[in-house]
């Protein structure tokens, strides 16, 4: 007889799930530990790739500013009477 899961009392529900064997279980373990290990180096990967934009953002920053301060002068020389 099919059992629906309303049937089944809660503190029964893991027999209903299959047992992984030793094997299967170490593998789902060194699973888990490389996959840690890709979500650090891609977290590193984006860290580096946000440094080098901000390291270009400055640059572009310090160009635009000596750029308006550079406008900045030509206007004020062009305001004197």
């Amino acid at each position: 007889m099919a059992y629906a899961l309303r049937d089944v009392e809660p503190a029964k529900l893991h027999r209903l799930q299959p047992v992984a064997s030793p094997r299967v279980r170490t593998a789902q373990g060194k699973l888990a530990l490389a996959e840690a290990r890709v979500l650090r180096v891609e977290a590193e990967l984006r860290l580096i790739l946000v440094e080098a934009q901000v390291s270009q953002l400055e640059a572009r920053l310090s160009y635009v500013e000596a750029e308006l301060a550079e406008v900045r002068s030509q206007r004020d020389r062009l305001m004197r009477p």
